[in-house]
């Protein structure tokens, strides 16, 4: 793993962590402006950023694992929780499509980054 494999494990962690919140946001701003949207998910990214940086932690246990011969073990953790985290992130997806938010809205919550 690398770091950008933690980070991204650690936002879609924090996504279906609070994806009451986000599910809200969406089915509830679909008639906004783009720069409303952005806004809105700039404070919302806010709230959630403490937990999204918690992939430095699990980075950091997983090099002290390495450092004593445990990083397959720890590999296979991850490798075994991982599909069902990308399960929940589907099922949120569809969920907040179901309650009517557009492809607009969708695109823009997707994510706290430019690069999302």
């Amino acid at each position: 793993m690398d770091d950008e494999g933690w980070q991204q494990i650690t936002d879609e962690a924090t996504d279906i962590g609070l994806a009451a919140i986000k599910i809200g946001i969406m089915s509830t701003t679909s008639k906004l402006s783009f720069k409303a949207l952005r806004g809105i998910n700039s404070g919302r990214c806010a709230l959630t950023n403490g937990m999204s940086n918690a992939w430095n932690l699990i980075g950091a246990v997983y090099y002290l694992a390495m450092e004593y011969g445990y990083d397959e073990k720890f590999e296979t953790l991850v490798n075994t929780y991982y599909p069902y985290e990308c399960t929940c992130t589907e099922e949120i997806a569809n969920l907040s499509k179901s309650l009517g938010s557009g492809k607009r809205v969708r695109t823009v919550m997707a994510g706290c980054s430019e690069k999302v």
